[in-house]
């Protein structure tokens, strides 16, 4: 549900320009602190990147890679990097063009950059990007899946990940959910991930008052994140 009994349908252009309003901001705060977590954690090992290849898995309108230009810029002067590619894997193709929108509209400059779209179902098709990517992210797709699209997503990760990566995965705070997210990290990330969860800070957007009262809009980080290196 979107709020007010509306079901989700990403088919509909109003519903999709909706879902960016209402979850842009308080979504893109999230994983970039996640990321935040990331640095910290393996500071060592990513400080002297000069290339960072980037995927979001289950990537619908571009959020992540987003939250990921949010980060890169944050910390440029912190990092060798200066040449991203990033891969927005998804397989709704009703989203590309909207989420070049997003994407672009905080592209770091001073970077070489490169963007690839990939329009395949990450938990039933099998995904093969171009480059091995140094961090993925998962943002509120694993809460959607069964046990079989797990272990697809599972696969697809392993897959396609360098000889030293990353991830994230950024999802709703519940007890299901947090049993799938540490059978994926299990599979995928040596021992010793670490689990962080918000609470209900304020993700520092606000909204004019008639577009809150139309949308209401999510401005809360309520989530919970899973930060790892893979093996």
């Amino acid at each position: 549900m979107y709020f007010d009994g509306n079901d989700v349908n990403y088919e509909c252009d109003n519903k999709r320009y909706i879902y960016i309003a209402r979850y842009l901001p308080v979504h893109s705060s999230e994983i970039s602190n996640a990321l935040d977590h990331l640095a910290m954690s393996f500071y060592d090992e990513l400080k002297d990147k000069e290339k960072i290849v980037f995927a979001s898995f289950g990537a619908g309108p571009g959020i992540d890679t987003y939250a990921f230009h949010r980060w890169l810029d944050k910390h440029r002067n912190d990092l060798s990097c200066k040449n991203i590619t990033a891969f927005r894997i998804e397989c709704c193709d009703e989203w590309t063009e909207l989420a070049k929108e997003v994407m672009f509209s905080n592209s770091p400059q001073g970077f070489e950059r490169k963007y690839y779209r990939n329009i395949v179902d990450v938990t039933t098709e099998d995904v093969n990007i171009s480059e091995r990517f140094d961090i993925a992210t998962l943002s509120y797709i694993v809460s959607e899946l069964d046990e079989s699209g797990i272990n697809k997503l599972i696969e697809n990760i392993k897959n396609n990940k360098s000889e030293c990566s990353y991830i994230v995965i950024n999802d709703r705070n519940e007890p299901l959910v947090k049993e799938k997210i540490i059978k994926i990290m299990t599979a995928v990330a040596d021992a010793g991930y670490r689990d962080y969860h918000y609470d209900s800070e304020h993700c520092g957007f606000s909204y004019p008052d008639d577009i809150y009262s139309s949308i209401s809009p999510k401005v809360f980080r309520k989530s919970v994140y899973f930060v790892g290196k893979l093996k």
